[in-house]
């Protein structure tokens, strides 16, 4: 017998033995009923295959082994990054072709993934992480210091617990060492389980680019419509033995619903397949009800996804467990791969790796008859006697059409398009209570998702559709961008003409308040991000401009690859721009209270921006006599001198700060007055300058400093310690005034700063779309009549510029939170706790 003609006797064989796989299906992803991104062009004859049949098209695998690298590509070859030296070349070692563990009935896929590593107790070691699926664990820490790790995790998790009859010839030595060994996996700290949804995108750019241009799109489009669907997104590393960050949120934490993390990994095989992806559903996730999820524990593979697809995917197999048929690929369960009974013969089923699916998976016909019982009663219904499939169906209720919407579960509202306009032969008459519940339902669902998924503005609020909101985007219009250095510039947008009026009264209640924020859309990506808009023009004749304009300005950074960025520098005076807001950030004035006496900024990059926020707010509160003269000094740190021409230095010899932070702890800078060309200075420096004149002009005090990395200088330790150890001129408090908390104060105790997030001090009211400042949250509670408050060491920029000077902010109770002070701050309040009793640190 010919090897083609055995291959088709085996295929015929397992066709005729296989059973269909009992989770749910529908046959085709619906219609998206929302905004979504446009699919991307593809390079040239680099089409994706629209025709080729995806079902049975998985890699078979044991463990994928998920590494977090934090980035977004990688070379065609992943184990070739940083000239080798990574985890994945490790692995590969190991678990590739001749490896030391090399096993073809026990395969160890290994990725890259985009997810940032755990952040390990010691900052300076070197450590990665990795997720383990489908067994559904991650390891946080791997240190890079030695093999002993990369050993402990292959032993300990990746090595079959029990070997395939294939090794039966082996010695029991050899047997032995190829088999698992729990008690090396406790050597590694920190492991858990995993419980959010995970989200894998091929975005392998380096591989092939159909899927670097597709994965990204969906990256953001992912994000975006979970979040629609009450999923918070989490992003950023996974935080491991944080108990005094947990301890710092008081009250009861109430855990969302479901969470999920979307993040881009390297080749999964059929590029021309493009996008595609593997969402991972945790075993511990359960339905409306409190069962298991049909497909809790599954990786499930779906091939030529499209942004138009993705509402469809997350309404469909993670809001209600059904697999799409026309883009499944396949499907991971521990230990067994999947795929539909019609599929070809598979190598994994000729290694044994798909056999007695229906052991494997038992029908849910009981969890869904209770989610269609429950759908039925909502509808005021009866319910049709359950009827045996081969693939277990959706039972529908008495009446309903096949291609209804389904009931919301979960917060996952049915926004699906019916799939047949057929009624049965049998139809019987809707009952006259089940009619106007079911028309009522429908229409309020109808309105909150139109509200939710639509830039129409405030529907019930009464908004007009082009006023800013906190809700939805409105249209501005570019009137200039204007170059300030080769890497920023600074983009100038004004609000349509028919409702100007309105916007102006708005942005003028958010500049009253001080710091505030603006969401900016990317519409083709549909991705949005924050940007603080620059202070209106202080003239140095004495007066002020009120911010009564409906006009803003932003100070943007372009970056490499970066998306938003380079769709805002593109832009041309007359083109739409979409803004969401305005966000309020900290009341300052509310901070610094009665005692408070001065503020030191530390600004990174745009961060600056923000610190000009503050500066103005400070002056019109003195003026306006709302607190006491306050002194401030703002050090603006950049990458480039050119990014802040003009401005005074601070002379040092250390490193920069990007990337190399730690090196400015040891050494201090001296002031010097150093200008680079006169007449000429960047424009946020001129205004820096004519915001100093005024200051002084009305008996105040305003210092800025500037750093460059191209320069070699650095805020260091010592800048820091004279900024807060500044003797001002000004006469003292009153007697009776102190800047000492008494008591656990909201305003003013840096503990309770740390559940604060930068939108607290605005409370839920906000400007509540009448152009007015929100009232305070509460009042100061220091036990001082009102006569307490604290200095402001206050910081903005990067992730990485405000973790080292301050400590980064955490995740809790499904917002970022201040979180405590670390750094290079928390080291000098550790050497000198007496010298920042009075001062409170606040992360913008």
């Amino acid at each position: 017998m010919s090897l083609r003609r055995f291959a088709h006797s085996l295929q015929r064989f397992y066709s005729a033995s296989a059973r269909a796989p009992a989770f749910p299906t529908v046959p085709a992803c619906p219609p998206s009923t929302c905004e979504c991104a446009a699919t991307p062009a593809m390079p040239d004859g680099l089409e994706i295959d629209q025709k080729g049949k995806l079902n049975g098209l998985i890699s078979n695998y044991s463990e994928q082994v998920l590494i977090c690298t934090g980035k977004d590509d990688w070379p065609s070859r992943i184990e070739e990054d940083n000239s080798g030296d990574n985890l994945a070349a490790d692995l590969k070692e190991l678990f590739g072709r001749g490896g030391v563990y090399s096993d073809p009935f026990h395969n160890i896929s290994v990725l890259n993934s985009s997810f940032a590593s755990s952040v390990p107790a010691r900052t300076e070691l070197v450590s990665t992480s990795v997720y383990l699926l489908p067994s559904f664990k991650y390891v946080p820490f791997l240190p890079r210091v030695s093999f002993d790790s990369v050993e402990a995790l292959a032993k300990g998790f990746l090595l079959p617990e029990k070997l395939h009859s294939a090794h039966d010839g082996l010695s029991p030595i050899h047997r032995d060492r190829l088999t698992r060994k729990p008690m090396y996996g406790q050597l590694l700290h920190g492991v858990k389980d995993v419980e959010d949804i995970l989200v894998l995108i091929c975005g392998h750019g380096g591989r092939d680019m159909r899927c670097g241009v597709m994965g990204p799109v969906l990256r953001s489009e992912f994000e975006t419509q979970l979040a629609h669907q009450g999923v918070e997104v989490l992003r950023g590393p996974v935080v491991i033995d944080a108990p005094s960050d947990a301890q710092a949120i008081t009250g009861p934490v109430q855990n969302p619903a479901l969470t999920a993390r979307v993040g881009l990994i390297s080749h999964i095989g059929g590029h021309k397949f493009a996008g595609n992806i593997i969402i991972y559903l945790p075993p511990s996730m359960k339905t409306a009800s409190g069962e298991k999820h049909p497909l809790a524990g599954h990786g499930i593979w779906y091939g030529r996804v499209e942004p138009k697809h993705v509402q469809g995917i997350i309404q469909e197999t993670v809001g209600q467990g059904l697999v799409i048929e026309n883009m499944f690929r396949g499907a991971a369960v521990e230990p067994l791969l999947l795929s539909m009974a019609s599929l070809k013969l598979t190598r994994s089923a000729m290694l044994g790796r798909v056999r007695g699916l229906a052991d494997v998976i038992q029908p849910t016909i009981s969890s869904r008859d209770a989610r269609s019982q429950l759908r039925c009663a909502f509808l005021g219904q009866p319910v049709r006697e359950l009827s045996t499939y081969t693939t277990t169906p959706t039972p529908r209720c008495k009446g309903e059409r096949p291609g209804a919407p389904r009931g919301s579960e979960r917060g996952f509202a049915s926004t699906t398009l019916k799939r047949s306009t057929a009624s049965p032969k049998n139809h019987e008459k809707k009952t006259r209570t089940g009619r106007p519940l079911a028309i009522l339902t429908i229409t309020i669902l109808s309105a909150t998702l139109l509200s939710a998924t639509t830039d129409v503005g405030g529907i019930f609020s009464g908004t007009p559709k082009d006023v800013l909101n906190g809700e939805s985007f409105v249209p501005f219009k570019v009137v200039s961008t204007e170059r300030t250095s080769p890497t920023t510039f600074i983009l100038t947008i004004s609000a349509p003409t028919p409702h100007q009026a309105a916007n102006a009264a708005l942005i003028q209640g958010a500049w009253a308040h001080g710091l505030w924020s603006v969401e900016i859309k990317q519409p083709q990506l549909q991705i949005a991000r924050n940007y603080t808009p620059l202070p209106p023009a202080v003239a140095t004749a004495g007066g002020d401009d009120d911010g009564s304009t409906a006009t803003l300005r932003f100070l943007v950074r372009r970056y490499d690859g970066g998306e938003m960025s380079t769709y805002l520098s593109r832009l041309g005076p007359g083109d739409e721009v979409w803004l969401r807001g305005p966000h309020l950030g900290f009341d300052v004035t509310a901070r610094l209270g009665a005692a408070g006496e001065r503020v030191v900024f530390l600004a990174g990059g745009t961060g600056i921006a923000p610190a000009l926020q503050a500066a103005r707010h400070l002056l019109l509160s003195a003026r306006e006599g709302k607190g006491r003269k306050v002194s401030m000094e703002i050090i603006w740190a950049n990458r480039a001198r050119a990014d802040c021409t003009g401005c005074p230095r601070l002379q040092g010899e250390v490193k920069g700060f990007w990337g190399r932070l730690s090196s400015a702890v040891a050494g201090g800078s001296t002031p010097r007055e150093d200008h680079d060309l006169d007449g000429f200075g960047h424009p946020v420096v001129q205004e820096l300058r004519d915001l100093q004149a005024t200051y002084r002009e009305r008996g105040l005090e305003l210092e800025f400093r500037c750093v460059a990395d191209d320069e070699g200088s650095a805020i260091s330790s010592a800048d820091v310690t004279r900024a807060v150890q500044y003797t001002r001129t000004l006469p003292p408090p009153t007697a009776g005034v102190t800047s000492t908390a008494r008591a656990p104060c909201y305003l003013h105790s840096q503990r309770q700063l740390q559940h604060s997030t930068h939108e607290s001090d605005a409370g839920e009211a906000g400007l509540k779309g009448q152009g007015g400042p929100g009232t305070p949250v509460r009042e100061c509670a220091c036990g001082d009549n009102g006569a307490s408050g604290k200095n402001l060491l206050m910081i903005s920029g990067p992730d990485g510029f405000v973790s080292a000077y301050v400590g980064r902010k955490i995740w809790a109770d499904g917002a970022e939170r201040q979180g405590p002070v670390g750094g290079l701050v928390r080291k000098l309040m550790e050497k000198s706790p007496e010298a920042w009793r009075d001062w409170l640190v606040l992360k913008q």
